[in-house]
Order: structure tokens, then C-alpha cells, then sequence
């Protein structure tokens, strides 16, 4: 029935029945009903009982059972005994009891140990003392107590209270270890975590021991398990011993006249003992042995014997040689008779009907040569001396046959020493020495040994380019410039990048286009400042005189410069301003604003933003933003404001061009 189902009720006051639920009718029913008129017997206890429906008779009292089972009675409780319920702890409820300090030792009773101390009362005779703590009081009375053999027993103590320190070595006996306690006896492999670490366990199926280490069950090292099946080999196997093995192998005995091997024909099986067959031989081939069977000229006679079968006009067979021409010896070597002509090379021979030379001409007689034309000759070569003096005339010389003439480098393999190679567009001779095209015939600086052989890299001391003159002086673009030499006098390079990192130049800082010039052993390489002025050009008194200068005069205003194959004329961006060694940096900002502040920089400065995207100037505050400005010394220091704008590459080639124009006046 659900607390909630409704019943039926009659209402008698007012003639009607009225529906109310089980649970209001049974908590009306409590409520309402006599005191006393339910029976103990009807009330279960087990649930406990609240205090406040005992009515307790006296004071002083707890309730409870002093034996058996039943009813709750009252026991008399004194002060003491409600000092002692009253301790909140042990130690509370010791001092109620006035317990001394024994009651409250902890530690272990030592067998044989005695106890001395003081009691109250008179001793009767031998009593049985039970200490649950430290023994206290006050008397005149005096006792001891002692342990006697046996009276420990093992229900006196606790477990585990027996340590490792409490036995002697060698106490455990063999009969105290209980089974699978040292080692497991399983009928699998072990898993889960062992007692202790050196565990072992063995497998009674498969015969293999394991150790229990820091990471698990490990399988002991060595030989474990054995087992050999001998299914028709031709080998005889025994095993002895347990601990240590011993496998005895041994052939077995076979019926003479068979070799073990496998079938003679169809699907592939075991090998056997059997006799052999033809198949079991290979054929004998030309390379490799094997098995013959006797062909055309060779018989095996019953014994096995081979013999060779006389050869006839139309069978193979053995030859018996007879006749002065040929003979053999006892070693069976066929011989040809001597034909009495001395061995050697010879023109003209004459033989006889069967083949044998009988005479020999060392040389040809003209008479023996006919008529021999040109055309037959096709290979060979005809000896000088068989070529008169003078007698090769000039139409006999092909085109090109004693020099070159074109305006590239000819090719330096098969040539003649004295070859000689005109450059038509340089105007330019040169002889081939065998070793490097020589240059001949060239203007007032190449008669006095002055030669461009390319730029360097005066921060490592590295050529970057070399024009035709370094190639063959033997330079070679990335290698540093070598040590000086009498045969590299006169030979000279250009900075193209600032440094003081020229081995050869110790110390030295070059400045792009400064002239580093080799003075021979004595003096070794030398600075040419380009930027500091001057004149002379090594004697040349016109840039016609330049052997590396290769084209047209320039115009008034104009200067040359080198693109990494020539030299050419170029114009700078305004001829009005002469940099004399400076340029000038402004911000984009301050040029449209007309705003004088130029900032000085040095022409490696100026290399240096030309070259990379994103250089350091030398102020850095100014951020160029693509525009380099030009001005004029004079109107830097007149305050003028005569900014020039041009690209970097501009300025570059400006910087370039007055520097080249420098050359021809350098002392």
C-alpha cells in the first residue's frame, strides 16, 4: 500500500464518509492514543531507545546490565566513575584513575627483566599480576616481577611486532619457511609483483626459473630447455646430463654405394639414402666439370675404359703423325719442321707448293714498287727531314694557319710557340709563349709594364674580378693576391671594397679606388691613394696609353667606367658637382622641406647602402628612403642649399666615374 492511496472513513457527527490517506490516518491514530496503553513486549529496542522516555528512579546511577541479557537497570555510579566516563581522552581518564607512570609506559616487556617498586597492603603469597601500564603507589610493601619461561605466548604479541633486529642470524631453519615463500612453484610464467626483491619462481610446464628484480619478473640467463628431434637425418644425436648439458653428434651407418639426396624425378621431397643416377650429374660444359658421354671419335669399352677411335676422311678420331714436317714428342707437342729460312721480318718471301717460306728478301727493290699515286696515302706522318728547307710556300698555308683573329681568348690546347692572336677590336697583338698569350705592340704603359688586372676586396684581401691582363698573369677571381713576384711587376688592382685585410699590405686600409700596384721582390705590393690627388698615370700621358682602356674617347664632362666587361664613357648625374671625396646623405622629409642638413659620409658608407637593403648611415637618424643627395664641397661649407636628388645607383656610378677620371693624374 502506498503512503498516499486513500481510505474510506465515516464521518458519524456529520452522516458523510470523508477519504483520507494511509499515512494521515495512521499519524492521527498515534497522536490520540492512551498513555500506557502500549506493552514492552511490543517495542523493539534494537534501534535504541531515547533517554528522555526512561524514567530513572535514584541519582547517582548509569544505566546498563551488570550480567546476562534483559531489561536496562540502574548501577550505582560514584564520583570516580563519573570522573572516569567524563575523560575526554586516555590520558584524562589515567589521571581520574590516579595510574602512575608504569600504567603509562609504552615499549615491550623483556623476558627475565625484574621490576622493583613500592604497594600498599600486605603481600599474601605468589599472585598473578597483570601489568596493562606503569605500576604506582605508595606503601611500605616491596615486590618484583619477572617474566617466566614460556609465559609469552603468541597471542601476547601483536603482529609484526617481531622485527628483523629481534633475530639472530641463522634463527630461520628450512622448517620455519613456509611453502611458496622463497619460491614460487607455478604452472605459468609469473605476474604481478613479487614478496621481496631475489625472488625466484619456476614453471613446472615449460621448466624455466624467473627472478624478482626492481622492475619485475626476469627470465634467468642460460640454457633452460633442450629438445632435439632426430626425424631421418643422416645424423645420430644423444644428450646427456641435467645441470650441464652434453649433445653428442654423430653420423649414422648407411648401406655402401648411396649418397644422401633427394628424389630423382617429380615433386620435391625429403633427401634419402640412395644409389646414385645419371640425373644426379651435371653435364660437363666448356667452363664448368662435369659428367661426359663419349661422342664422335671416343668409345668406353665393359671396364669403363675410354679410348680414341682412328680418324677416318669422314669420322673424328685420333691422327698418329708421321712425316719430316711435322712430329710429335713424347709430351705429345705437335711440331713443324724447320724450313731453313733465319726467322725475321722480311719484304718479299717465296714458298713452296705446300705453304713452307724457303726465301726471304729483308727489303723491297724499286723494281718490286710500282707506280704508287697520292690519294692511296691516308695515314702517317711525313718526317721534317723529308721536307725541304723552304719549300713550303706561302699558298700552302690555310687560313688562320700561323694566328688567330677574332676578340675572344683562343683556346690555349695544341697551340705553337710564336702563334700569334689579333684582337681586331682592341687593336691588340698578342704571342703564345706556351705557358700565357704574351702581349706585343700595346701602348706606353704596357712598354713599361703597367697592366689592369681586375678589382679586389680590401677587407680580405680577395679578387672579386680580373679582366684578360690578371687571367694571364694567372690570377684566379677569389683567391688572394699573392706575394710579389719580379714577373707580376707592374701588374695592379682597384679596390672595390674598403679594408685593411690585404696580407700583402700589412696594415694598409684601402679606400674603393685605391690602386694596389706590384713593385717586384724588393718592394713588394704597394698603396696608390686615389683619393688624395695628384698626377702622372705611370707615364701615360693620354688614356690612349692605357693597354685596359678599351674605347672610344670619352666627351668633355664625361669619365670611364668599368661593368665588369670593359671600360666605358659615362656621364655623372650632374657634372656641375665635384663630390672631391664626399657625399652628402639627407632624409627624403628635409629635401622637400629645403631644410640644410646634410650629413658627411664616407664613400665606403655610401658603398655600403648602395650594396644592401638596409645599411647603418652614419647618422641614424637619417633614413635615406631610396634618395642619396649630392652637393658640392663649397656649398656644404656655405651652408647652400644645393641638394641634388638621385638614385643609389646613381651616386654609385657618379662615385665610380670621378674616381676613374682620377686615374690618369696620380703622381
Amino acid at each position: 500500500m502506498s503512503p498516499t492511496d486513500l481510505l474510506p472513513i465515516a464521518d458519524l457527527s456529520a452522516s458523510e464518509t470523508k477519504a483520507i490517506t494511509a499515512k494521515d490516518l495512521l499519524e492521527g491514530v498515534v497522536v490520540n492514543m492512551d498513555a500506557g496503553s502500549i506493552p514492552v513486549g511490543k517495542i523493539d529496542f534494537t534501534a535504541g531507545v531515547a533517554g528522555s522516555s526512561i524514567n530513572i528512579t535514584q541519582g547517582d546511577v548509569v544505566l546498563g546490565r551488570i550480567a546476562g541479557a534483559g531489561k536496562a537497570e540502574e548501577i550505582a555510579c560514584t564520583a570516580a566513575g563519573r570522573a572516569l566516563l567524563a575523560g575526554i581522552d586516555a590520558a584524562a581518564q589515567q589521571a581520574a584513575l590516579g595510574l602512575g607512570t608504569l600504567a603509562l609506559r609504552s615499549g615491550s616487556w623483556v623476558d627475565g627483566s625484574s621490576f622493583s617498586g613500592t604497594s600498599s597492603g600486605t603481600n599474601t603469597g605468589d599472585q598473578t599480576i597483570t601489568l596493562t601500564g606503569p605500576v604506582t603507589g605508595s606503601g611500605t610493601g616491596t615486590f618484583a616481577t619477572s617474566l617466566a619461561v614460556g609465559g609469552v605466548t603468541t597471542t601476547a604479541l601483536a603482529d609484526g611486532s617481531v622485527t628483523t633486529a629481534k633475530l639472530a642470524d641463522g634463527s630461520v631453519t628450512a622448517d620455519k619457511l613456509g611453502d611458496q615463500s622463497v619460491t614460487l612453484v607455478l604452472t605459468s610464467s609469473p605476474a604481478g609483483a613479487g614478496a621481496f626483491i631475489g625472488q625466484s619462481a619456476f614453471n613446472t610446464v615449460n621448466g624455466y626459473s624467473y627472478t624478482y628484480t626492481s622492475t619485475g619478473w626476469v627470465l634467468d640467463s642460460g640454457v633452460q630447455s633442450i629438445s632435439i628431434t632426430d626425424t631421418g637425418t643422416p645424423l645420430s644425436v644423444a644428450v646427456s646430463g641435467s645441470e650441464a648439458l652434453v649433445v653428442n653428434v654423430d653420423l649414422d651407418t648407411q648401406a655402401a654405394g648411396t649418397v644422401w639426396a633427394g628424389p630423382t624425378a617429380g615433386a620435391a621431397a625429403k633427401p634419402t639414402f640412395r644409389a646414385l643416377v645419371s640425373t644426379d650429374l651435371p653435364v660437363a660444359t666448356g667452363s664448368a666439370p662435369g659428367a661426359l658421354k663419349p661422342g664422335v671419335g671416343l668409345a668406353v669399352d665393359a671396364t669403363g675404359k675410354l679410348d680414341i677411335q682412328p680418324a677416318t676422311s669422314s669420322v673424328l678420331g685420333g691422327v698418329s703423325v708421321q712425316g719430316p714436317q711435322l712430329t710429335v714428342n713424347a709430351a705429345g707437342v705437335l711440331s713443324h719442321g724447320v724450313s731453313g729460312v733465319t726467322a725475321g721480318s722480311y719484304a718479299k718471301v717465296t714458298v713452296d707448293a705446300l705453304g713452307h717460306v724457303t726465301q726471304g728478301a729483308a727489303q723491297l727493290q724499286a723494281a718490286d714498287i710500282g707506280s704508287v699515286d697520292a690519294s692511296t696515302i691516308t695515314s702517317g706522318l711525313l718526317p721534317s727531314v723529308v721536307i725541304g728547307n723552304k719549300t713550303i710556300t706561302a699558298e700552302k698555308l690555310a687560313d688562320y694557319a700561323t694566328s688567330y683573329i677574332q676578340d675572344t681568348v683562343p683556346p690555349t690546347l695544341g697551340n705553337t710557340i710564336g702563334r700569334l692572336w689579333l684582337n681586331p677590336l682592341a687593336q691588340q697583338i698578342r704571342m703564345w709563349d706556351g705557358n700565357v698569350w704574351v702581349p706585343i705592340g700595346v701602348g706606353a704603359l704596357s712598354e713599361q709594364n703597367l697592366r689592369f688586372c681586375g678589382l679586389f676586396n680590401a677587407s680580405d684581401g680577395k679578387i672579386t674580378i680580373l679582366t684578360q691582363f690578371g687571367r694571364d698573369a694567372g690570377y684566379k677571381v677569389g683567391d688572394v693576391i699573392p706575394a710579389a713576384t719580379d714577373q707580376l711587376t707592374g701588374s695592379y688592382f682597384v679596390a672595390d671594397t674598403a679594408g685593411n685585410g690585404t696580407a700583402v699590405t700589412v696594415g694598409v686600409t684601402f679606400d674603393p679606388g685605391d690602386w694596389i700596384v706590384c713593385l717586384g721582390v724588393a718592394q713588394g705590393w704597394a698603396r696608390i691613394d686615389t683619393l688624395g690627388g695628384g698626377g702622372g698615370g705611370g707615364g701615360a700621358s693620354t688614356l690612349d696609353g692605357l693597354l685596359d682602356v678599351e674605347a672610344p674617347s670619352p666627351s668633355a664632362g664625361q669619365a670611364l667606367q668599368y661593368d665588369g666587361t670593359e671600360w666605358k664613357p659615362v656621364t655623372p648625374p650632374d657634372a656641375s658637382t665635384t663630390v672631391k671625396g664626399r657625399i652628402e646623405l639627407a632624409t627624403q622629409a628635409e629635401v622637400d622641406a629645403g631644410t640644410d642638413a646634410v650629413r658627411a659620409v664616407t664613400p665606403a658608407t655610401l658603398k655600403q647602402y648602395v650594396d644592401t637593403a638596409s645599411p647603418a648611415p652614419a647618422d641614424a637618424s637619417t633614413t635615406v628612403k631610396g634618395i642619396i643627395q649630392l652637393a658640392t664641397a663649397a656649398e656644404v661649407l656655405a651652408g647652400t642649399d644645393a641638394l641634388k636628388a638621385v638614385t643609389p645607383k646613381e651616386a654609385k656610378d657618379h662615385y665610380l666615374a670621378k674616381n676613374i677620371a682620377l686615374l690618369a693624374a696620380l703622381p
